[in-house]
């Protein structure tokens, strides 16, 4: 017994130290650096069978969503939904509502433009072509202007979170040549032209409490998808525009406040809590993510919801220390956030086969070569369909964590440079500008070094 523990402590010993040295090999053929520090911990049981940086702490990035998404489904259970209510008080004579429309949200992060449409619809179907009292929004979930503090304003992945989500809380602004535009256009939106904003900044924030004030840098061409603050009275009045657009007189007065209607007009139940989070885990969607927490905790910032996140894994998995971690949201969307690698791949060993429904957590996050960001990653022989894994990235920050389908073994790689990292932070200006470039090239280096890495540990047969 003792020969054969023996053999299998030097085949690993042999092992590690053959993948090691790939590893550096292929650190030196991507041109990273030493500064381009890789973690990594492959679990069976609870047995660590490959470290590499295991003491280091790094930053996690998005796949921490995985907890959160384990602390939704336990909290608010897979079934549950958001309910949005459309309905009126007073009385409606020869189409004219002397009384208030009272729009009752509670935070469904998947709202289009097509369920307001059908919500202005419903008016003009009961009737209603004017309506003499006001718009009242009656919710009591939290508005928030933004996630977290990381990168740039005009970042779309840091926008605001309110009761009314619609189209994931983006506007689109498009330049082609002369014309300028951004869309959708309505009397709380404001988009003017400056000559330059600070270094990177494409767009940048008005500080105002009437509008929803932004400027775009006046650059040649573009496309892009904008996150909006005041999420709340945004689609609040992208909602009086909608129902202008149906030929119904609006009222003037949007007020917001805690309203029962007498008459329901309209009632949306939201995708289920399993389907958002599947959703929130294929592309990472920040937004679902901390819409679900609010939600699932009951608290009015993000801090408390994810304070009450720690409360949960300490009473529930105290061992893994998960309510050690300093966070103060649950998307990942942090820079305080940091943990060793072992920490994420022992969670998945823990909850990879809870059952939700018809499906299993582990099934939850995106299939090698198949969903999400890894539909066109891991297209070979030794990893297509071999794992299913979540991946996470900020500026020189990337990382991969998962589980293989075949061996139950659980996995977690990290690629962190911390001092590039750092100098992201503090004032913005043209030098960090020039960080935010090389990011970019980083960002396909370390992709390579991720997949071609897994791909090593599936031929070596550690996966």
């Amino acid at each position: 017994m003792k020969y054969k523990t023996l053999l299998i402590l030097c085949f690993f010993n042999f092992t590690y130290a053959s993948i090691d040295k790939e590893i550096t090999s292929l650190k030196k053929e991507l041109k990273l650096t030493a500064k381009d520090r890789i973690g990594l911990s492959i679990l069976e049981n609870d047995h660590e069978v490959i470290s590499r940086n295991k003491e280091t702490k790094f930053i996690p990035a998005s796949t921490f969503k995985m907890v959160s998404a384990y602390y939704i489904l336990e909290t608010l259970g897979a079934n549950h939904k958001f309910t949005t209510k459309l309905g009126y008080n007073g009385k409606l004579e020869n189409g004219v509502l002397h009384g208030d429309l009272i729009l009752s949200p509670s935070g469904d992060p998947y709202l289009l433009t097509s369920d307001l449409v059908n919500m202005a619809l419903s008016v003009r179907l009961a009737g209603i072509t004017e309506i003499k009292g006001s718009l009242i929004i009656s919710s009591d979930f939290p508005s928030l202007n933004r996630i977290g503090n990381v990168g740039l304003d005009d970042q779309p992945y840091n926008q605001g979170v309110s009761a009314l989500n619609v189209n994931f809380n983006r506007f689109k602004a498009i330049k082609s040549n002369a014309i300028s535009e951004a869309f959708p256009k309505h009397d709380f939106f404001k988009y003017t032209q400056t000559k330059t904003n600070s270094p990177g900044e494409v767009f940048k924030r008005v500080d105002t409490k009437n509008k929803e004030h932004w400027k775009a840098s006046r650059l040649s061409k573009y496309f892009y998808e904008v996150p909006i603050r005041d999420t709340l009275m945004y689609n609040a009045h992208y909602f009086l525009r909608l129902l202008a657009d149906a030929n119904i007189v609006v009222p003037k007065n949007l007020l917001l406040q805690k309203k029962e209607s007498s008459k329901l007009l309209y009632k949306k139940e939201s995708e289920s809590v399993l389907k958002l989070v599947k959703l929130a885990m294929e592309y990472s969607n920040n937004l679902f993510i901390e819409t679900l927490s609010l939600k699932a905790s009951g608290k009015k910032d993000l801090k408390e919801a994810a304070n009450s996140m720690k409360l949960f894994y300490k009473k529930n998995f105290p061992s893994l220390n998960i309510h050690k971690l300093n966070f103060s949201n649950t998307s990942g969307l942090s820079l305080e956030l940091k943990l060793k690698p072992r920490t994420l791949a022992k969670f998945l060993k823990k909850v990879s086969m809870k059952r939700y429904n018809d499906s299993y957590f582990i099934s939850l996050l995106s299939l090698a070569g198949n969903g999400g960001f890894l539909a066109k990653k891991f297209l070979n022989d030794r990893t297509h369909l071999k794992f299913f894994a979540k991946t996470g990235s900020l500026d020189f920050v990337n990382g991969i964590c998962g589980q293989s389908i075949r061996t139950k073994k659980s996995f977690c790689l990290f690629i962190n440079n911390f001092n590039k990292r750092n100098q992201l932070q503090g004032k913005n200006s043209q030098s960090q500008e020039k960080l935010r470039q090389e990011a970019k090239g980083w960002k396909r280096k370390t992709d390579k070094a991720l997949q071609r890495i897994i791909s090593l540990i599936y031929l070596k047969q550690l996966l």
